[in-house]
């Protein structure tokens, strides 16, 4: 079957053939382009390279492209090493939204599995678009170590740039500064309700996590996956591993987790173990 030109496709198409003889990928690069909720053509190709050498996140991708949003694919990895969540309902709290569609890491479980959650985000300038965008409840609190008063926050004209004024990397970055409400992070989940086990949590803060977690009542709460950002800053992430190995958390899959640490519980490693395994054995790689 022959392909019909398109403009924008060329790369992709190329790309496509490459990986697959048979021209079927070719082909759905070109459908996905055509497909009326979908634009993104450098996602698309991101996914492509994502499946290339590895069946069980191709499987994901296809199944989920539509609405996964994370940066590295961070919620494709955690429903790989924790498959139950695809049937089962999960929760999630995602602390750091910004717009709650550009680059965040909880989209997918609201859009494609129907999970609740909880969002949290002080900057103003977003509020409006994450109440278009996001049915999850949300907090415009700046979680914290501790609750009571106020804290200068810088609102980054680039809403992910954003964070605690005492701690975030302004460098030129246009914006401004404003005052806002901190709340003790666990007083934030309580307030929503928020199960003791959350199955998966993200926090982006632009250098605040560590105050994030501090927050947290560990001996009430427990997580299948942390999703915290380091941005490489050595300081932070030796204190980031410190801390959540002392709650019973280890780190996996850093080679993969670019500016962020993925952590799971001590003794649940066996899931990463076992998902490498699969994707080793693996005659050729399942293409999306």
């Amino acid at each position: 079957m022959a392909l019909a030109p398109h403009k924008r496709s060329g790369t992709l198409a190329r790309l496509a053939l490459g990986l697959d003889k048979r021209n079927l990928m070719a082909l759905r690069v070109l459908y996905l382009k055509e497909h009326k909720d979908f634009s993104n053509m450098r996602r698309l190709g991101e996914v492509l390279q994502l499946g290339l050498h590895d069946p069980q996140l191709a499987r994901l991708a296809e199944q989920y492209f539509l609405h996964s949003r994370a940066q590295r694919f961070q919620e494709l990895h955690f429903l790989k090493l924790f498959p139950q969540y695809e049937q089962q309902p999960g929760y999630f709290v995602e602390i750091g939204v910004g717009d709650g569609t550009h680059l965040s890491n909880s989209f997918l479980f609201e859009k494609s599995l129907g999970w609740s959650g909880l969002l949290v985000e002080p900057n103003p300038d977003c509020w409006e678009r994450i109440g278009a965008a996001r049915d999850a409840h949300l907090d415009k609190r700046a979680a914290w170590s501790s609750g009571g008063g106020v804290l200068k926050f810088f609102c980054a004209d680039t809403p992910e740039y954003s964070g605690m004024a005492s701690v975030v990397q302004v460098g030129d970055k246009p914006g401004r500064e404003i005052e806002v409400p901190i709340a003790r992070t666990e007083d934030v989940l309580i307030a929503y309700g928020v199960p003791d086990h959350i199955p998966f949590i993200s926090i982006d803060t632009e250098g605040s996590e560590l105050e994030v977690l501090k927050g947290i009542d560990f001996s009430r709460r427990t997580f299948d996956f942390l999703c915290i950002e380091h941005n490489h800053r050595p300081a932070q992430q030796d204190a980031l591993i410190k801390f959540l190995s002392a709650s019973g958390y280890e780190v996996v899959q850093p080679e993969l987790s670019g500016i962020d640490y993925w952590f799971i519980r001590v003794g649940r490693d066996e899931r990463v173990a076992q998902a490498v395994e699969v994707a080793q054995i693996a005659d050729e790689p399942l293409l999306i």
